[in-house]
């Protein structure tokens, strides 16, 4: 696994990692996060590209989980996963954070 993260903001974190779980086991698992977004990672961090992430989301070519709820108060860590097991992680905030 490689990941980023900072004390400054909770949404800084980013990882890229390998999952020998299908995303069929995935399903069975862990809850579908519907409106996945992955921020935009430092350029040096070039295992991370939020665009590519993205676009294969609204394509249906990866799906998003809910990781952990809440991580900080309305912050929630969602991860993507593609077929081939390449997996992605960040903190998205949620609808709490807006009330």
């Amino acid at each position: 696994m490689t990941g980023i993260d900072s004390d400054s903001s909770p949404i800084r974190f980013r990882a890229c990692f390998r999952t020998p779980m299908t995303q069929a086991m995935l399903t069975e698992t862990y809850r579908i996060y519907p409106d996945a977004v992955p921020n935009v990672a430092p350029g040096w961090f070039d295992c991370f590209d939020a665009q590519a992430i993205g676009a294969a989301l609204e394509k249906g070519e990866a799906i998003a989980f809910l990781s952990e709820a809440n991580i900080h108060p309305g912050v929630d860590r969602v991860v993507a996963v593609f077929p081939d097991g390449r997996a992605f992680a960040w903190h998205q905030l949620n609808a709490s954070a807006s009330e």
